[in-house]
């Protein structure tokens, strides 16, 4: 299980995440400080194997703290968040994905929106045909960017592509 999902599982399950994590004294966690070295560790890799391995650490270091404090909630999530970007940007079909997604919102004419809607719908058919299945990470950052890049394109008048 993903470290993030397991921070989800624990939203969702509020009353499993109000206990402190274990050897915390009231203030915040040793969690934060790992987390946070992880994701330095994560931006420093500089290919997919890395990125596994450093994915592996923090899979490992979420099941061994699934009772976190929450106060530490917002921190954790920004540390993730800084990871997810620095290991998604190591696979080739995610950074095609976040140019694409940076286009659509330089356009400012329709037809211009309608030309990145279509490469949006290119970028889904070659990962489809590709088989290529997105690490949670990789679908996190895409799904932010998308969700972005949906803003663009509507604004233009141009459907989000699905």
């Amino acid at each position: 299980m993903h470290f993030k999902i397991a921070l989800v599982s624990c939203l969702v399950l509020a009353a499993a995440c109000d206990k402190k994590s274990a050897g915390s004294t009231g203030g915040k966690s040793d969690l934060l400080p790992k987390l946070e070295a992880l994701a330095t560790e994560a931006c420093a890799c500089k290919d997919m194997a890395c990125a596994d391995a450093v994915t592996a650490k923090v899979t490992t270091l979420g099941e061994q703290n699934k009772d976190f404090d929450k106060a530490d909630l917002g921190a954790l999530q920004a540390a993730q968040a800084k990871m997810d970007m620095c290991m998604a940007k190591l696979n080739p079909a995610i950074v095609a994905y976040l140019a694409i997604s940076d286009d659509a919102c330089k356009c400012n004419d329709k037809a211009c929106a309608d030309k990145v809607a279509q490469r949006f719908a290119e970028w889904t058919a070659e990962l489809t045909k590709s088989g290529t299945k997105l690490r949670g990470n990789d679908a996190n950052v895409a799904m932010k960017a998308g969700k972005t890049a949906g803003e663009c394109l509507t604004k233009q008048g141009t459907a989000i592509p699905q």
